[in-house]
Parts: C-alpha cells; sequence; structure tokens
C-alpha cells in the first residue's frame, strides 16, 4: 500500500484499484491504508459467473463498509 501510495503522490496515477484478491486482504489493505493516511483502493473488479453468484455476495458487503466502487 505505501507503494501504491507513492505513485498516486507523485501524480502518475490518479486512484487505485485491485481485482481477484480475497475480500479479507482488500478490506485488510484499505484499513491499513485507512490508519496511515495513505490512499486506498476505490475499484474492485472480480470474476462474473452467471451460474454460482455467490461469490458476489461477500465482496458486496465489503465494498460497501469500505465505500468501493464494484464491477460485480
Amino acid at each position: 500500500m505505501r507503494a501504491l501510495d507513492d505513485v498516486v503522490r507523485s501524480g502518475k496515477v490518479l486512484y487505485v484499484g485491485i481485482s481477484d484478491t480475497p475480500s479479507w486482504v482488500v478490506s485488510k489493505a484499505n484499513t491499513v491504508a485507512h490508519f496511515r493516511g495513505w490512499s486506498p483502493f476505490i475499484a474492485l473488479q472480480t470474476r462474473y459467473n452467471l451460474l454460482d453468484r455467490s461469490y458476489e455476495f461477500d465482496y458486496a458487503a465489503m465494498a460497501a463498509e469500505c465505500g468501493l466502487s464494484k464491477d460485480l
């Protein structure tokens, strides 16, 4: 998160997003970023499966709690 914060602060990127990562890792990373004053993840991209939608339920609650925009 520190390295990503450096890239955001240098102006090379505007925001940071993440994909294909367990929800607990994303929430832990955003919590660390929050307490250290670093740039958090603002977007989340997950896999999409029409037949198995259970994957989304874990991420939907986490994204809402962490203030993430999500592409579910």
